[in-house]
C-alpha cells in the first residue's frame, strides 16, 4: 500500500531505506506490473548478489539530465537479513561512470546512513552536486555545505515534519545548489481531498489488522 500511495502522490523516484525492504516489498518491486516511479535499491541485493531494482537512474526533467544514485551504509546489515548490503563505493563508482557516459547535467547521491559517514563520502566523491541524507537523526531537518568541496548536504527530516525545497542551477561548468527547509506546521495546508482516499485505505487496513477481537458475552448457566 505504501508503494502504491507514493506513486499516486506523484513521486518520480524513491530510494529505499533500512526498514522498507520486507519480503512483501520485494515481491511487489519484482512484479511485472507497470510502475510509475523509479525505485532505487542502491547497494542492496539478494543473497546471491542479484540487484533488486536499479541502483541508479538518469531521469530527464525540463531538458536536463539528472543522475541519481542510492546507497545504504553497511552498518545496517542487520535490517537486511534475507538480502545483502554491498560496498557503498562500488555502487557509487559504477553510477558515476554511467553518469559520465550519459553526460548528465546534475549528479545526486541519496545516502542512508550516519551524517559522519556521509561527510566522508562528500570529501571522497566531489563530482556530486547534491547529497540527500535519508537516515533519521531525531532532530529537525538541516542543510550544510562541505567546506572543502562546496557540496550541499540536505536532510534528513524528523518524522515527516519538514520538507526540503532544492534548486540546482548550472552556470557554465559549475553547478549551484540551494535549499530551504519548509516546516510542515499549521501554516501549511492539509492534504487535499484528492488524496483523502489514500489515508482512508491506510486507516481501514490498520483497523482490520490491529483491532482487538470482539469478546463474546459469557454464557449464563442455569442453576437447578
Amino acid at each position: 500500500m505504501l508503494w502504491e500511495a507514493l506513486e499516486e502522490l506523484g513521486y518520480d523516484l524513491i530510494a529505499i531505506g533500512k526498514r522498507d525492504l520486507a519480503d512483501t516489498s520485494f515481491q511487489w518491486l519484482k512484479s511485472p506490473r507497470p510502475k510509475k516511479a523509479v525505485y532505487l535499491t542502491g547497494n542492496a541485493s539478494t543473497k546471491d548478489g542479484a540487484p533488486i531494482t536499479s541502483p541508479f537512474q538518469v531521469i530527464k526533467r525540463a531538458g536536463a539530465k539528472i543522475g541519481v544514485v542510492s546507497a545504504i551504509s553497511k552498518r545496517y546489515n542487520g535490517y537486511f537479513r534475507n538480502y545483502r548490503i554491498g560496498p557503498v563505493a562500488e555502487t557509487i563508482d559504477k553510477a558515476l561512470a554511467a553518469f559520465n557516459n550519459e553526460k548528465v547535467d546534475f549528479r545526486i547521491l541519496i545516502f542512508h546512513g550516519p551524517r559522519a559517514e556521509a561527510r566522508k563520502l562528500a570529501k571522497q566523491y566531489k563530482d556530486f552536486d547534491l547529497f540527500f541524507l535519508s537516515s533519521g537523526e531525531g532532530r529537525p531537518m538541516r542543510t550544510e555545505t562541505d567546506a572543502a568541496s562546496g557540496m550541499l548536504m540536505v536532510g534528513p527530516g524528523d518524522r515527516g515534519r519538514e520538507m526540503a525545497f532544492v534548486t540546482l542551477e548550472k552556470k557554465a561548468d559549475r553547478v549551484e545548489a540551494k535549499a530551504s527547509v519548509i516546516v510542515l506546521d499549521t501554516s501549511v495546508r492539509k492534504s487535499s481531498d484528492e488524496v483523502a482516499h489514500i489515508l482512508k485505505r491506510f486507516e481501514e487496513a490498520a483497523r482490520a489488522r490491529y483491532a482487538r477481537p470482539k469478546r463474546s458475552a459469557p454464557k449464563r448457566q442455569q442453576v437447578p
